[in-house]
């Protein structure tokens, strides 16, 4: 699956429980983005919890890759206030 990210694009895998990445995403992390300088950037995502905290760990790496100077910090506080309210928008219970 491919994912435009302000202007670039990004391959998104999903990975299964317990999957590692070898040098760069450890079994128990939930996501990764990769650098926007990276040749066949990626993004990789955790399928194994809940759909609203992957739905957060999907919005916290996107926030990466649209704006790589970000802190972790940041990406972090924005990631869980753009969840929170879309779940509430729609009316969907956190799980």
């Amino acid at each position: 699956m491919r994912l435009k990210v302000f202007g670039k694009l990004w391959r998104m895998v999903w990975l299964a429980k317990g999957e590692a990445v070898p040098g760069k995403l450890l079994a128990s992390e939930k996501g990764l983005c990769e650098s926007p300088d990276v040749v066949g950037k990626t993004i990789y995502i955790r399928d194994e919890r809940p759909d609203a905290e992957t739905l957060d760990t999907l919005i916290h790496e996107m926030l990466h890759a649209a704006d790589w100077s970000k802190s972790e910090f940041w990406v972090h506080d924005v990631a869980n206030d753009l969840t929170r309210n879309i779940l509430k928008v729609f009316r969907i219970e956190r799980l």
